[in-house]
């Protein structure tokens, strides 16, 4: 998200980590390199990548095979959402 100092960006973050932490069919993943904008939500999440740039490389790679594997089933179905 981008725009103007106080435009809204940070609300807009945590009003999508509030859904997608009460959401029953969702895999919450963190990644907040200053470890305040979405820290409240750290408890509710799977995982929470603070500033480590290495342990965020390792979640975006592993959550690259779990996106890669869903695209090929969802091509070998003929269907474009699951």
């Amino acid at each position: 998200a981008g725009g103007e100092p106080g435009g809204g960006k940070s609300g807009l973050l945590n009003t999508i980590a509030a859904h997608a932490a009460l959401s029953i069919d969702s895999r919450l993943v963190l990644l907040d390199g200053k470890l305040v904008e979405l820290g409240q939500w750290e408890d509710c999440a799977d995982a929470f990548i603070g500033p480590d740039i290495t342990a965020a490389l390792t979640v975006l790679k592993r959550l690259q095979v779990v996106m890669n594997n869903r695209y090929a089933w969802l091509r070998a179905h003929g269907r474009r959402k699951v």
